[in-house]
């Protein structure tokens, strides 16, 4: 190799290593959060989550809806923990049973799931498949347990089509110790609003609350005191679980 192609070569290298360091410092860093940390709970993550795939109607939470909704009902506890105590102890549920579908089957079928040789679980994506069984009746339904972590009406759609399964739904929940829904939530105009329930068995009183501008607001009671408010609950809460039935 002559002088010439030593020197070409020598700026041809520079040119690369300038270039390879110049594209490295613009790699971005880990992304930084949108929401300040609040120092929180397990349970107050794995409840975020079932809220992110509800609000999303979507199978499985996506990070930036989970930490979204994380965010903003536990800023909203932490800003009225103080005037209202049940804001901290009142939890949200779905209006189905979380990690639970219910199942109709086939005899064959029903025979081999309970005799433990039944392979048709096989079909599913792995981190579908049920975590566990309960014992399939004489008349061909039970209850399937799936992992954690995926909206049970949109994951029955995928449990219909394994081989042998006749039907797949939630199990819808009944409320008969609370008056109906603890806490919904609903898309409102401006962002979410939050609507606990408080009081067994009478009078029940609904607290609403309602961010707006990132900021959450206390609305009152509205749906108490007569008739027309209590119609007017009832269609919030009909929003709530047709939301939930995607």
């Amino acid at each position: 190799m002559n002088s010439k192609q030593y020197i070409i070569t020598f700026f041809l290298l520079s040119f690369i290593i300038l270039t390879t360091c110049e594209e490295s410092s613009n790699e971005p860093s880990d992304p930084v959060s949108l929401y300040p940390d609040l120092g929180l709970t397990r349970d107050d993550t794995l409840e975020a989550e079932m809220i992110a795939y509800f609000m999303d109607q979507s199978l499985t939470a996506s990070d930036s809806s989970h930490e979204r909704e994380l965010y903003l009902l536990n800023n909203l506890r932490l800003t009225f923990r103080d005037s209202f105590l049940f804001v901290d102890s009142v939890r949200f549920f779905p209006p189905w049973v979380p990690d639970m579908l219910l199942v109709g089957v086939d005899t064959l079928t029903a025979t081999q799931i309970n005799n433990g040789t039944y392979s048709g679980w096989d079909s599913l994506p792995p981190e579908m498949r049920p975590d566990s069984v309960g014992v399939i009746g004489k008349l061909g339904w039970g209850r399937i347990y799936p992992p954690t972590g995926f909206h049970p009406v949109l994951l029955s759609e995928y449990y219909e089509q394994v081989p042998g399964v006749r039907y797949a739904e939630p199990n819808g929940m009944a409320w008969v110790d609370f008056p109906k829904v603890p806490l919904a939530i609903v898309h409102g105009d401006s962002g979410n609003s939050y609507l606990f329930a408080r009081g067994w068995p009478f009078p029940t009183a609904y607290h609403m609350f309602e961010y707006n501008s990132e900021t959450p607001f206390y609305q009152g009671t509205p749906f108490q005191g007569s008739d027309s408010a209590y119609f007017a609950y009832n269609r919030f809460l009909d929003r709530f679980m047709d939301w939930g039935n995607p």
